[in-house]
């Protein structure tokens, strides 16, 4: 669980130090993208949620599994983005 948070943690935390860059490359103003780290925050914590959840149910070596894959098409995706 810590190492989850660490992730979390990790993220924000390099995205904090390009806040202007991101705010002028996004075309956002400050509310904008407070909103969307807002948005972040909040989706993370459902994801957490429904983590825990689903590990009832599925085993945490089959869940993880699966959802590595996901993440990093998810990440790829994201990062190979040609405009915001």
């Amino acid at each position: 669980m810590t190492a989850v948070f660490f992730a979390f943690a990790i993220g924000l935390g390099l995205q904090a130090g390009a806040t202007p860059t991101l705010m002028k490359q996004a075309g956002v103003g400050a509310s904008a993208l407070g909103l969307a780290v807002t948005l972040h925050s909040g989706a993370y914590v459902g994801a957490m949620t429904t983590g825990g959840w689903l590990v009832r149910f599925i085993a945490p070596r089959r869940l993880i599994l699966v959802t590595l894959p996901l993440h990093a098409t998810a990440f790829a995706c994201l990062f190979g983005a040609g405009t915001p």
